[in-house]
């Protein structure tokens, strides 16, 4: 049964043109807006506070550039399904 399973995903995966166009444009889109959030946070003004390393009290986070991953899959998705629907 999982033989079958794996087997139709292959195929859907080989087959939607849409699926490659949202993995290649989240695989853009992510390390540019990483960039763009580490390029928005200011280091000194982080620095300047104490205990800068606690999250909670508004310092510096070190997974604030991970928010690009948040953000890119929303934007990519939007050309893979208009790719998807045929233009």
């Amino acid at each position: 049964m999982i033989r079958f399973v794996l087997r139709s995903e292959w195929i859907k995966l080989v087959s939607v043109r849409s699926t490659w166009w949202c993995l290649g444009t989240a695989a853009v889109l992510v390390p540019v807006f990483g960039l763009l959030t580490a390029m928005a946070t200011d280091p000194a003004d982080a620095a300047a506070r104490p205990r800068a390393w606690q999250v909670a009290e508004g310092g510096f986070d070190p997974l604030q550039p991970l928010s690009g991953v948040l953000l890119a899959p929303d934007a990519g998705g939007l050309p893979g399904r208009a790719l998807d629907r045929g233009g």
